[in-house]
């Protein structure tokens, strides 16, 4: 009887830690965003401020958060390569036809338009750096932008319409 009780207490336990810890990570949609993620470990990471996770299911993308005028003129220009779960979350202070192009760019990319619902509202796939000068974009505003590895979207099976729950990119 006492080993019953013992079990019963080590899994209590265990259920309202990782309840605390997770709860401590997850926002209300499918992203986390934690701001003591050491991006030093990512190679070419260097000098973020933020990282959100985008969270698909089983699978996480590390988000650079490009939120001021200088981090999206920037974006991943100065980056050799880019992993197949990195990213950058272009953010807008307000909602607008945002062209991108691929200037100074090393790898190709899939490139997402997200309105101010967090919905899809442009996809662009498997963007060559041999196609700068031409822009890409949408017909329709948005306010977030999300730049992937190529080949990531069509993976993933993003679709305009899907919703993407972002929250704390302030």
């Amino acid at each position: 009887m006492n080993r019953r009780i013992f079990i019963s207490i080590l899994i209590i336990i265990f259920i309202f830690s990782l309840t605390s810890v997770m709860g401590k990570l997850r926002n209300k949609g499918g992203l986390l965003v934690d701001n003591n993620f050491d991006s030093g470990l990512l190679p070419g990471a260097e000098n973020i401020k933020k990282t959100a996770i985008l969270v698909l299911d089983n699978t996480r993308v590390y988000l650079d958060i490009a939120n001021t005028e200088g981090a999206r003129i920037k974006g991943l220009s100065d980056r050799g390569e880019l992993s197949y779960y990195q990213g950058m979350i272009f953010v807008f202070p307000v909602d607008g036809i945002y062209g991108f192009w691929m200037k100074d760019m090393k790898f190709p990319l899939d490139i997402i338009w997200i309105d101010k619902d967090y919905r899809i509202v442009h996809i662009e796939n498997n963007i060559s750096p041999d196609t700068y000068p031409n822009s890409y974009i949408p017909e329709r505003k948005s306010r977030y932008v999300i730049e992937l590895h190529s080949g990531f979207a069509k993976a993933h099976n993003f679709v305009v319409g899907q919703s993407l729950f972002i929250e704390n990119l302030n």
